[in-house]
């Protein structure tokens, strides 16, 4: 039995088809308005791409968060295509400076103001700022922005400023 989504006349109002043994139709019927539809999945994964972030896709595609990460690690499909879309619209996850250095211009050594790309653990980065006296950062065990005295503590890959 396979599932497979046509859409009728209207783009927009899709139907999905259930299909048993030498592909009848079992059950034709419109999708639930709390239901993953290929159009949801395919506006989810363009937001996620362009934002790296599941809560905002989500909310754009009117789904839960729940069910979208229910959906990833009961679909194999769908987490290959949600992995794609993280490395392709997260660059800096992926590892590409290249974004930066098209909008900033890389310098050797901090000032305040510049922006800093840190080594948190193994394939994460960190931003912060630079300060007089140290560093603006988010803080996962403080779930805030705070300012940190003295250089970070993970190692810095590179350092940014704004045209100079």
């Amino acid at each position: 039995m396979g599932i497979k989504s046509k859409a009728t006349g209207n783009a927009k109002v899709g139907r999905m088809v259930i299909t048993g043994g030498k592909n009848r139709v079992l059950v034709a019927r419109k999708p639930r308005a709390k239901e993953w539809t290929l159009e949801r999945q395919a506006t989810f994964l363009e937001e996620l791409a362009m934002t790296g972030n599941v809560t905002t896709s989500v909310v754009v595609v009117g789904m839960s968060l729940g069910g979208a990460y229910h959906r990833r690690s009961h679909d194999p499909a769908f987490a290959a295509a949600w992995q794609a879309a993280l490395s392709r619209g997260y660059a800096l996850r992926g590892g590409d400076w290249g974004l930066l250095d098209r909008v900033l211009v890389r310098v050797v050594e901090p000032a305040p103001g510049d922006v800093l790309l840190m080594a948190a653990g193994p394939g994460q980065v960190h931003v912060g700022i630079r300060t007089a006296t140290g560093f603006v950062h988010a803080d996962a065990g403080l779930r805030r922005v705070v300012e940190r005295p003295g250089m970070p503590p993970w190692p810095v890959i590179g350092v940014w400023r704004m045209g100079v």
